[in-house]
C-alpha cells in the first residue's frame, strides 16, 4: 500500500467518523424532540412532528453513511462497505438535485 492509498484511507476514516458523530447526535436530537412532542407542537404547531421525525431520518441516513465509509476504509480485503457507502451518496446527490428542482419548479 502506497502513500496516497493511506492518506486516501485516513481522509476517508477521518471525515465518515465525523458524519458518524453528527448522524449520531441528529438522532439524539431527533428522539428528544419525539420524547417531548407536546411541548414542541406549543411552539411549532403541526409541523413539530415532522421537523422531528424529519431529524431523526436525517440522522440514522448520515449515521448509516458514515458508518459504512469507515468500515470501508478500515478494511482492505472487502470493497463491499465502499460500495454501499458509494450507492448511498449517489441517493442522497440524486434525492438532493430532485428537491431543489422541484422546489424550483413549484415555488417560482
Amino acid at each position: 500500500m502506497g502513500v496516497g492509498t493511506a492518506v486516501m484511507r485516513l481522509v476517508l476514516f477521518v471525515t465518515n467518523a465525523i458524519i458518524t458523530i453528527f448522524g449520531i447526535a441528529l438522532v439524539a436530537v431527533g428522539g428528544g424532540a419525539i420524547y417531548k412532542l407536546d411541548e414542541l407542537e406549543t411552539i411549532f404547531g403541526d409541523n413539530a412532528t415532522f421537523m422531528a421525525f424529519g431529524t431523526l431520518a436525517i440522522g440514522m441516513l448520515l449515521l448509516v453513511l458514515g458508518l459504512t465509509g469507515v468500515c470501508g476504509a478500515c478494511v482492505q480485503g472487502t470493497n463491499i462497505c465502499l460500495i454501499m457507502h458509494l450507492v448511498m451518496l449517489g441517493f442522497l446527490i440524486l434525492t438532493e438535485v430532485t428537491g431543489v428542482r422541484l422546489y424550483l419548479v413549484l415555488f417560482r
